[in-house]
């Protein structure tokens, strides 16, 4: 039996979920909220705000045009906060997830919907912690928590898929 990791009463996690479709939000509110929590022990802060928005392609489209200068839609965008003077205070950052494209690679890979958004929600709370994917050593330490967090969701390693 997997051992479920133990959530830390005195850490907070507000999450906020924005979605374009109430349809998305009751698919996937359930697995954003697990997800979050899952990624507690990761927090080095006691309350950690985020914030989680659910869209469709053209709004993914835009955004990594904008922000990545990448001309087509993705998974998921990350945006930490800038931790500046003019940051809210334990504000960690916005998540942006393409919905279609989650349930997209879901079918193409033979996964659920859930794990693929499970695995989306750690990959863009891991951004805004701090981790990236730019070379193989920070990729490899990225996947390794990603795996070791869906685990203690019961999902299966993403990476093993074919």
């Amino acid at each position: 039996m997997k051992q479920k990791n133990k959530i830390n009463k005195d850490k907070i996690i507000n999450l906020t979920l924005v979605s374009d479709s109430s349809e998305y939000d009751r698919m996937f509110r359930e697995t954003i909220q697990g997800a979050v929590n899952a990624m507690q022990p990761e927090f080095k802060k006691e309350t950690n705000n985020i914030s989680v928005k659910l869209c469709k392609r053209q709004e993914s489209k835009s955004n990594n045009k904008l922000f990545r200068n990448v001309d087509h839609e993705t998974n998921v965008l990350a945006f930490p906060t800038l931790n500046d003077d003019f940051s809210l205070s334990n504000y960690l950052g916005d998540i942006l997830i393409c919905v279609p494209v989650v349930i997209e690679e879901a079918e193409k890979f033979c996964i659920t919907a859930k794990s693929r958004m499970a695995h989306m929600v750690i990959h863009g709370c891991l951004h805004l912690i701090g981790y990236d994917h730019q070379t193989d050593d920070q990729a490899g330490t990225m996947e390794l928590k990603e795996i070791n967090i869906l685990e203690r969701m019961e999902f299966s390693n993403p990476y093993l898929i074919d």
